[in-house]
């Protein structure tokens, strides 16, 4: 079994209500770990900085925003 860890130093969340956040942090991590087990460990992982943005869209709910954050951060280090 391969083991990844992904250590996010910095994560902004603009516009996030604090009570929030931590749901955010939560939906990102789940969906990241998913992706790693279903797309696998892109090469280079651990040589790669991978800023990722995204536009917060109005009222949506802290889990799909985590999501989306994890779908971008995955897409940047990826090949």
């Amino acid at each position: 079994m391969t083991r990844a860890e992904v250590a996010i130093e910095t994560l902004v969340l603009e516009g996030v209500r604090p009570s929030e956040a931590a749901l955010v942090g939560a939906a990102l991590e789940r969906e990241l770990a998913r992706l790693v087990r279903e797309g696998g460990v892109p090469d280079g992982i651990a040589n790669t900085p991978a800023p990722a943005e995204v536009d917060l869209r109005p009222g949506e709910p802290p889990a799909a925003l985590g999501e989306r954050l994890a779908d971008a951060i995955y897409g940047r280090l990826a090949p």
